[in-house]
């Protein structure tokens, strides 16, 4: 059965925290959230904003688009980067594989509507 992204985030939320020894008011504070937020987040019981995941995300010291991601070990996101995720990515359980997928197509399309500035000249 497929997660919906309220739990894949709480799940992930959860886990992060937990993987850290943060307690709620400890990620409250690294975050900027109030605790009540987090416990809302966590249980479910809330929509969250772009703000708030951003805080979060940064808090975690992730990429905000990771907190949505199911089955994926923070740690693709340490060190190499893009060629850890390649390295990792045969070892992702199919719902991970298909969110990272998923995430690439959206990405590309995001990138071919914006326009990119035109290359400024120096005289």
């Amino acid at each position: 059965m497929k997660k919906s992204p309220r739990e894949i985030l709480a799940a992930n939320v959860l886990r992060l925290r937990n993987a850290r020894g943060w307690s709620q008011p400890q990620l409250a504070q690294h975050s900027g959230l109030k605790q009540t937020t987090i416990s809302n987040i966590e249980r479910q019981a809330v929509d969250t904003g772009v703000d708030n995941l951003e805080l979060l995300a940064k808090a975690f010291k992730l990429p905000l688009w990771a907190l949505l991601l199911p089955e994926v070990d923070e740690s693709m996101f340490q060190g190499e980067g893009l060629g850890q995720v390649v390295g990792i990515y045969p070892e992702l359980k199919a719902e991970g594989r298909s969110e990272i997928v998923r995430t690439a197509v959206r990405e590309r399309r995001y990138l071919n509507t914006v326009p990119m500035p035109s290359p400024r000249t120096t005289t």
